[in-house]
């Protein structure tokens, strides 16, 4: 029994490491650009251009490769109207 509960410490150790290291990552990520681009007195008014412009990206960034594979897997609900199959007669772009 001894054995099995090592292992499960063991385990448990292993995913708490790994939790802390996927909040500290960011957490530093995001300290390292305050420093680097928001705090940086050298790049004068430009610097807020310079946040500005890295957060849209950033922005981008978690919607094309957080949001977007989220939303393609999570089906709609039968009773919302997004998505082309639900408006598609709603859009009459030619009418003949």
């Amino acid at each position: 029994m001894s054995g099995t509960t090592t292992g499960m410490l063991r385990i448990l150790r292993h995913l708490t490491a790994f939790i802390e290291f996927m909040v500290v990552v960011p957490r530093r990520a995001v300290r390292l650009l305050m420093h680097a681009i928001a705090f940086n007195p050298k790049l004068g008014p430009l610097r807020h251009v310079v946040t500005f412009s890295v957060a849209y990206v950033l922005f981008a960034l978690v919607l094309v490769y957080v949001v977007a594979p989220i939303r393609g897997v999570v089906p709609p609900r039968p009773d919302s109207d997004a998505g082309a199959s639900a408006s598609g007669s709603k859009f009459h772009f030619f009418k003949l």
